[in-house]
């Protein structure tokens, strides 16, 4: 149709952490109705997997920690030393995903002031994080690298835009966001 633009994608990733294939499915589409082009509408999708941050494996490598806690004199021991070791089942991880959408519009308005107004959702999963294998509460014990972290994260934007003379722009915008 006129004024209307559609995008497919798909990304190929190899993770040799997770040793896995990673696609990533994507569409981005955009109308503008009408001959003028005052109005355009943008939306959008897709699947993005996030890099394996080394940071969650090299701690499995670490070593045994020991944790000593003390009196409020700073000096007299509280309990005995406490036993904390991270370890990690590779076969086991999923690579960290992210599922992004989003929709907008855009408008100029009289004396060539453009107003946008822009939604973003992301939904997390599979992400990476250490998880106490013993009994809730402890402080200490064996820490098993994980898939178990969820996150969301939701914004909505409006923004104002004017130029001048064609080389100066006046912008302001607002960011309702959470996660």
């Amino acid at each position: 149709a006129s004024g209307l633009v559609v995008e497919p994608g798909l990304r190929f990733d190899w993770d040799e952490i997770v040793r896995r294939p990673l696609y990533s499915p994507r569409l981005a589409m955009s109308y503008t109705p009408g001959t003028e082009a005052t109005t355009k509408f943008s939306a959008g999708a897709g699947l993005y997997y996030e890099h394996t941050q080394l940071r969650y494996l090299e701690q499995a490598f670490a070593g045994l920690r020991t944790d000593t806690y003390y009196a409020a004199d700073g000096v007299t021991p509280v309990g005995l030393p406490l036993a904390t070791a991270f370890t990690a089942n590779y076969g086991s991880l999923r690579a960290p995903r992210v599922f992004n959408w989003s929709a907008g519009v855009e408008r100029k308005l009289p004396a060539s002031i453009y107003a946008s107004l822009n939604y973003l959702d992301k939904h997390g999963t599979d992400g990476l994080v250490y998880l106490n294998q013993g009994p809730p509460g402890a402080l200490s014990g064996i820490y098993l690298l994980t898939n178990a972290r969820h996150y969301d994260y939701r914004s909505v934007d409006f923004s104002l835009r004017r130029s001048f003379w064609g080389e100066y722009t006046l912008f302001g915008s607002y960011t309702h966001s959470f996660a």
